[in-house]
């Protein structure tokens, strides 16, 4: 079936709002509605097609599913406004944010505040991980997670400096300890 013929100008308002609005996850449900709901761009089946075609590339899921749609709705025109509609709004947000923590990173509300997102990132990688692959933990998984927890609520240890290194010395463990 041919695809419609979508005006760039549709791509790049809904690619936009999508890539302004779409922190965490649901980026795939979105593209769904938009796509076979709101405009009617795809079948349920194309979609589906999409959808595992995505998967098969490497990157976000979800992601390749939008670049995907807008490729097969304008071609490589499409893509290239989707891409920057996904990348660029979050991109600037990110670096508005980062701004204002350098004018503000002093003040105690703010430092309450990072303190709580550090809490709450923690718990949800410790969540996710569990739920990927807790049967396959060992005793020195849940050390490393216990440690992780440690040094970030009490020794105060910012993320981006936990995280990397829980990764290193995990990579470090497995491979002194004889597993992949």
């Amino acid at each position: 079936m041919q695809p419609p013929k979508v005006p760039l100008s549709l791509i790049l308002r809904e690619y936009f709002l999508i890539g302004i609005t779409g922190f965490g996850g649901g980026l795939q449900g979105r593209f769904y509605h938009l796509a076979v709901s709101k405009h009617g761009w795809l079948s349920e089946e194309e979609f589906a097609d999409i959808n595992a075609t995505a998967s098969l590339a490497p990157g976000g899921n979800a992601s390749n599913v939008g670049l995907e749609i807008a490729r097969h709705l304008r071609g490589l025109a499409g893509m290239v406004v989707a891409y920057l509609c996904l990348v660029v709004p979050g991109s600037l947000v990110m670096i508005a944010l980062g701004k204002t923590y350098e004018l503000y990173q002093d003040e105690p509300a703010v430092r309450g505040a990072l303190q709580g997102l550090q809490c709450a990132a923690t718990a949800l990688i410790l969540y996710s991980a569990t739920k990927l692959n807790m049967r396959q933990w060992t005793f020195s998984d849940y050390l490393l997670a216990f440690g992780a927890c440690l040094a970030i609520f009490f020794l105060k240890a910012p993320l981006w400096v936990v995280l990397p290194g829980g990764a290193l010395f995990s990579l470090a463990l497995r491979r002194w300890g004889g597993r992949p």
